[in-house]
């Protein structure tokens, strides 16, 4: 795993249990505005990094995209960007309303099941 790839590789499995609309836009809120610990040096580019910061709007957007099963009602990085700014454009998590918490929250939870991950935390 790689820093390019790593945000997709761990958030793959919490997402393809339930490849929707509504999670993509749950999941690119939960990328932009938390930090992703790893339990110790996994990447093969970067053997010191231990923390993904939290990515912009359009990255977030992106590795969504990346992950979204080809099978499906796919949708691409541009329209997951324009989905997010018109529908869920938090810069914080504290901004975000309750019934987009508990979709982040059950996300977080899943994504806290990967071996690699040690813990998932707001930005400051």
């Amino acid at each position: 795993m790689t820093i390019d790839d790593a945000h997709a590789t761990l958030t793959r499995e919490a997402f393809l249990q339930d490849p929707s609309a509504t999670n993509a836009q749950a999941l690119i809120i939960l990328l932009h505005t938390h930090h992703i610990y790893l339990n110790g040096p996994c990447l093969a580019d970067r053997p010191a990094v231990t923390e993904l910061s939290a990515l912009t709007q359009r990255d977030a957007a992106q590795v969504v995209a990346s992950i979204w099963p080809p099978a499906t009602d796919r949708l691409t990085a541009s329209d997951l960007y324009f989905l997010f700014n018109q529908e869920t454009p938090y810069e914080v998590i504290d901004d975000v309303p309750e019934k987009w918490n508990q979709r982040i929250e059950t996300l977080r939870q899943k994504i806290l099941q990967h071996p690699l991950v040690h813990s998932v935390k707001p930005e400051d």
